[in-house]
């Protein structure tokens, strides 16, 4: 299986805390992205996180738009 390695500005989803969390790619990595987190998600986790973006490996995300 191969995976779908998302572009830049595509939306992505990924786990976090055991919680589905949505982002916005803003660069490429040979094995991982460079994710804003959604607002939205961010106000729930702000406690947890130092900014709102996170680096996210390719196996972890599944692309949800382009």
């Amino acid at each position: 299986m191969t995976l779908k390695i998302a572009q830049i500005n595509d939306t992505i989803a990924f786990t976090f805390m055991e919680q589905l969390v949505e982002g916005t790619v803003l660069k490429i990595y040979q094995n991982s992205v460079l994710v804003e987190i959604k607002p939205i998600f961010y106000e729930m986790y702000k406690g947890e996180l130092l900014n709102e973006r996170t680096v996210v490996n390719h196996r972890r995300y599944k692309c949800l738009s382009n």
